[in-house]
């Protein structure tokens, strides 16, 4: 949430109607008053909408513009998935499985962690582009349709046993 913060300071002159909205909380009440310090530091407090904890992201999520996930460490990032499934292009580190999870320049962008810098060229980019925005988030629908539904890959994993099988059996 730092790098986010310390981008969103970077952005704030050049797109004066950007707002991040921060859904869920840190571990702890010292961690979000932090955050929330950071945010006054760099300039970015009048641009956070601080959501909490809530039972309508998908709500939420449906009405932004970008998803943005700049972690340190990640495995398969359910929340980009449900993001790319929504339609939304994402911006995310390139750490762990985000990095299957996210085709860079196709689904959406994969930036260097611990980067405001890079965060904040890529959310440019398409904050700038309305049409890489909508590619990038039809493409993230597509992907996440082809390669992540539960059904599908049940259904391959199953096809995978019955041809092993059927060689084992010859």
């Amino acid at each position: 949430m730092d790098v986010l913060l310390r981008a969103v300071g970077l952005l704030a002159p050049q797109f004066p109607r950007l707002r991040l909205v921060q859904i869920g909380s840190e571990a702890n009440a010292h961690s979000t008053e932090l955050m929330k310090r950071l945010a006054r530091e760099v300039m970015a407090d009048d641009r956070v909408v601080w959501a909490g904890l809530r039972n309508d992201v998908a709500d939420l999520v449906s009405a932004t513009d970008i998803y943005c996930q700049p972690s340190r460490g990640e495995g398969l990032g359910l929340g980009v998935m449900e993001a790319m499934a929504s339609g939304l292009p994402v911006v995310a580190s390139r750490v762990g499985g985000l990095c299957e999870s996210v085709v860079d320049g196709q689904t959406g962008l994969l930036v260097p962690p611990e980067s405001p810098e890079a965060l904040a060229a890529a959310l440019a980019g398409l904050l700038r582009d309305g049409t890489k925005r909508r590619q990038m988030g039809e493409a993230g629908r597509l992907h996440v349709q082809q390669n992540f539904v539960l059904e599908e890959n049940t259904r391959r994993l199953v096809d995978m046993y019955e041809r092993m099988w059927r060689q084992v059996r010859q």
